[in-house]
């Protein structure tokens, strides 16, 4: 038999596989989606255990068309919703307690047109949203500090950004190939 060490053990419940977080026994990552897509209201508990992360490529499956991130969420991992140019998801909703988007956790979703960020949200990682060509806008949290390097790049749609009041830096072409982004209104905190 081969040992994996220090690969979390997966346990299965119905449309999920996850892991238990070894911080925090009592707190899960869901790794995989096994739904069958449509409309996905993900739990705040599995197995009686909290779920904290999306983890990375756990919801890569084309046949979502929507998403509501329940407020137990923390961080949704690199990737987590990245499927390439084949996805159906055209609704995401962040429940209050998501603080991080890593990098390219929305990236290539070319139907996503509406984005709810969470009120929470302290840092989106390089190309989140990257090539979401569906996405016409975008509120920005006041809990925003950074927006990180083409973290909208060739969002074609895009045409109008809502900024938080703490955004202090924009990232390098974190804006580029939006051609329909005629007007952008700076907060004084950049």
């Amino acid at each position: 038999a081969i040992a994996c060490v220090g690969l979390p053990a997966l346990a299965f419940a119905a449309d999920y596989e996850y892991a238990v977080n070894p911080a925090d026994t009592n707190t899960i990552t869901i790794m995989l989606y096994t739904g069958a897509g449509g409309a996905v209201d993900i739990p705040a508990a599995i197995d009686g255990k909290t779920v904290t992360i999306l983890g990375s490529g756990s919801f890569s499956v084309a046949s979502l068309t929507a998403v509501t991130i329940p407020d137990s969420v923390e961080t949704i991992a690199q990737g987590a919703f990245q499927p390439g140019r084949r996805t159906a998801l055209a609704r995401v909703a962040m429940g209050t307690g998501v603080t991080n988007v890593e990098q390219n956790a929305f990236a290539s979703c070319t139907n996503l047109s509406e984005v709810l960020i969470g009120p929470a949200v302290r840092t989106i990682g390089d190309q989140a949203f990257a090539h979401c060509s569906a996405l016409t806008n975008v509120a920005l949290p006041d809990s925003l500090e950074a927006i990180s390097r083409e973290t909208f790049y060739e969002c074609g749609k895009l045409a109008q950004v809502t900024f938080g009041t703490n955004v202090a830096s924009i990232g390098y072409q974190a804006f580029y190939g939006c051609a329909q982004l005629a007007e952008v209104v700076l907060p004084d905190s950049v």
